[in-house]
């Protein structure tokens, strides 16, 4: 996944690889849902980062979808 960016990665290639605007970018890593470092004004985010957020999105997501519950329910595991 990625593989034709750097390891470490700028705010423009972060909304290449999300395919989101740079207010949105900035916010990810203002409420730090992304590792960062900031050196000066600019920030570098590994990359692996942005692997491991997507994944935890798509983690929460199906959670939220599933309604946060396993496929056998609780009633039935009782019996």
């Amino acid at each position: 996944m990625f593989e034709s960016y750097p390891d470490v990665v700028t705010v423009k290639e972060l909304c290449q690889m999300l395919q989101i605007g740079k207010n949105t970018a900035y916010e990810l890593l203002k409420n730090r849902s992304l590792n960062s470092i900031r050196i000066g004004r600019k920030f570098l985010i590994p990359k692996q980062s942005v692997i491991d957020f997507l994944g935890v999105m798509c983690y929460n997501e199906n959670r939220i979808i599933n309604g946060g519950q396993n496929n056998q329910s609780s009633k039935g595991a009782l019996l």
